[in-house]
């Protein structure tokens, strides 16, 4: 179990790929999952409102929590508050917490990766019930069938036999698998993150199950599941000596020196805007952003952060030297333009930018 977990190619390719929230709930689920299977109804909650924290799809697989308690493990009160609790917490969330704070006053700033059950999720309800043909297309894809066997392969499909806890994947499975956009259903990507925890239980709960019809059997199943492990990390790891390493990635190259001597320039106090790729070597600070082109030019921060992050512009762009934001003060007011000199440059074209001051605006 230790190995299925670390050698995951599904909790590699999130370790690797960019910076995500949603990669804090794997532990946190890991812990809500099993308190649910042992029946601890505190510790669920305590580890479920965690994780509820890092991403808003998680709300969700609360409800999904508060079904599970209340039909299969038949705790009707406990079951009941939960997914009454979640629910309120759903529509709390998507009706007025992330319209108000968020970029998309209108609604879900996501709501176009499903656009063929419909543009809100009123509509995505509608369709579920009242089509089942356009659900059942956008669901049985080869894509998505590929998925679904990544999915299981690397745990030799334990999880199946790990019924019911197997059930509490269907929430994260479910928007998933309906969505229009492609990359939520690669293994390579982080959407994956809260399916690994649930994947993780039902695997344990087979393998329970298993012992429990015969120790020899149980052995048999361990020694397939590492096997299994280790083909899939050998064959859809992204790491050195995986299949699906990309040239490049794990090459000690004079750039990625470089780079990293810049990175080290930024002091830890400063707040950095950077392009996506540079996130992680610059998280570990308050104040972090990313660098955003047009056509986004009026997404206005609180401040100007102090150091930009970037690859140089080509030539022609909009930007000299460069500036993530054009910032209105106040809001209907005049352009507001922070200005940022070059510091540092690698081989490569990577530059770090320092703000000039308000002055020089």
């Amino acid at each position: 179990m230790v190995a299925a977990y670390l050698f995951s190619p599904l909790l590699l390719s999130i370790a690797l790929f960019e910076f995500h929230a949603i990669a804090f709930v794997v532990p946190l689920l890991i812990a809500a999952g099993a308190a649910l299977l042992d029946e601890r109804p505190r510790a669920t909650v305590i580890w479920l409102a965690l994780a509820l924290m890092a991403k808003e799809e998680i709300a969700f697989i609360a409800i999904g929590f508060g079904l599970y308690a209340l039909l299969i493990q038949r705790r009707l009160r406990f079951g009941a508050a939960l997914t009454a609790g979640a629910i309120a917490w759903t529509v709390v969330l998507f009706s007025w917490l992330m319209p108000a704070f968020g970029q998309n006053p209108d609604g879900y700033a996501f709501s176009f990766r499903y656009e063929t059950l419909g543009g809100t999720p009123r509509q995505v309800i509608q369709t579920l019930v009242t089509k089942p043909g356009t659900v059942l297309r956008v669901v049985a894809t080869r894509p998505k069938a590929t998925f679904l066997l990544q999915l299981l392969a690397p745990l030799a499909g334990l999880p199946l036999l790990g019924i019911p806890a197997v059930l509490l994947t269907l929430p994260t499975v479910a928007y998933l698998l309906l969505s229009d956009y492609g990359l939520m259903v690669s293994i390579r990507y982080h959407y994956t993150a809260p399916l690994i925890p649930f994947l993780l239980l039902a695997t344990g709960v087979a393998l329970q199950r298993l012992r429990s019809w015969g120790l020899r059997l149980a052995r048999i199943a361990g020694v397939v599941l590492l096997a299994a492990t280790l083909i899939c990390a050998w064959w859809w790891s992204p790491l050195p000596g995986g299949r699906a390493l990309e040239s490049g990635n794990a090459i000690g190259s004079e750039e990625a020196q470089a780079t990293r001597a810049l990175l080290s320039a930024v002091p830890k106090n400063a707040a950095v805007a950077s392009d996506w790729a540079y996130l992680p070597w610059l998280a570990n600070r308050w104040l972090l952003d990313t660098v955003l082109a047009p056509p986004y030019p009026e997404l206005a921060p609180t401040m100007p952060p102090d150091y930009l992050v970037s690859r140089m512009p080509a030539v022609g762009s909009a930007t000299s030297p460069l500036y993530p934001w054009t910032l209105r003060d106040p809001l209907e007011g005049p352009l507001y333009v922070p200005r940022y000199l070059p510091v540092e440059t690698t081989p490569g074209g990577l530059v770090l930018f320092k703000w000039r001051g308000a002055e020089h605006d």
